[in-house]
């Protein structure tokens, strides 16, 4: 899909009147939950680590605030309080 530029999210719906902070930490912990019946302790702590630093780099990405770049942060606070909650709903 990434080869053709189409986003394989497209298709992906908010349920309605859903944030989507709280219902994003309900699929990560559903998706740890899977991994977890299926692999094994140690796999499933390396993809909890896998999903976490996915979610740093993300928020790694860009600047917020400042102008033209100057007195801007890395990571927001918003940002680092959504990857606090990623770290609690995955348990690392």
């Amino acid at each position: 899909m990434t080869q053709q530029k189409q986003n394989p999210l497209s298709d992906y719906k908010l349920s309605e009147g859903a944030q989507a902070g709280p219902q994003i930490l309900d699929e990560l912990r559903a998706v740890k939950g899977i991994v977890a019946s299926k692999a094994t302790p140690e796999e499933t702590g390396a993809f909890s680590q896998w999903l976490l630093t996915a979610a740093q780099a993300a928020a790694d990405a860009a600047k917020e605030g400042g102008f033209m770049g100057f007195g801007a942060e890395q990571v927001s606070q918003g940002e680092k309080d959504m990857l606090n909650q990623v770290r609690s709903a995955l348990g690392t």
